[in-house]
């Protein structure tokens, strides 16, 4: 088979996640943190024949890309091989119990929602362009006095700089602070949930992430 970019592009991010997966039989692709404070999942056109355990995705995707030719992957009982023109390379799986995967087949169950709003790619690309210049370490989403926005900031210095921008209007009270390093959206724009119970969940046209939210976080909701 060879892989669709879309799936690619998955693979790719999913890789900022977690250097190994597991390619489940079936069109469905999931990850999971080392720390299970971060889950994702992406339905995509391809299909894959069946279970693949790789170790290093980013070594998997760096052996697609040595040719300019079209990968075409055979998925095999122990290993895959990738054709590229003329060349072919043996990529053996490594042990399932290697690889912190999530359940097969399980999604996470959101509790209670007490916030919802929308976050357009546009406002979080600036926002993730300002936190990289000004050096900070953590996403906010609040509500405060009718204004409900995305902030980069430092919520160890509350005396520090911080970056604002506008997402809408509300009427609830909140704080929803995340860590950036947990902040691995594939570009595009998502519906956000957020449980004060500890989780948010962004959902986008391409993947769906469930991150785990800090315990900085405040809401009077």
């Amino acid at each position: 088979m060879i892989l669709s970019p879309e799936s690619v592009s998955v693979l790719q991010n999913f890789a900022t996640i977690n250097q190994s997966i597991i390619l489940r039989e079936g069109n469905i692709i999931r990850t999971m943190s080392p720390s299970e404070t971060v889950f994702a999942k992406a339905t995509v056109s391809d299909e894959f024949p069946c279970d693949a355990p790789l170790y290093d995705l980013s070594k998997f995707l760096g052996l697609l890309s040595l040719s300019k030719d079209d990968s075409d992957i055979e998925f095999g009982s122990s290993s895959l091989l990738i054709r590229q023109g003329r060349s072919k390379v043996k990529y053996a799986y490594c042990p399932e119990n290697l690889i912190d995967a999530p359940p097969v087949g399980k999604d996470i169950k959101m509790r209670d929602i007490d916030v919802k709003f929308e976050l357009p790619q546009d406002v979080w690309s600036q926002v993730t362009k300002a936190m990289s210049i000004m050096g900070f370490s953590e996403f906010a989403f609040v509500g405060e006095d009718g204004v409900l926005s995305v902030q980069a900031l430092s919520t160890r210095n509350e005396s520090s700089d911080t970056y604002s921008a506008e997402l809408g209007s509300t009427d609830l009270t909140f704080k929803c602070v995340i860590d950036a390093d947990k902040m691995k959206l594939i570009p595009g724009n998502y519906e956000v949930s957020v449980s004060k119970a500890g989780l948010a969940y962004f959902a986008g046209d391409v993947a769906e992430y469930w991150i785990a939210i800090s315990t900085k976080s405040e809401f009077n909701v």
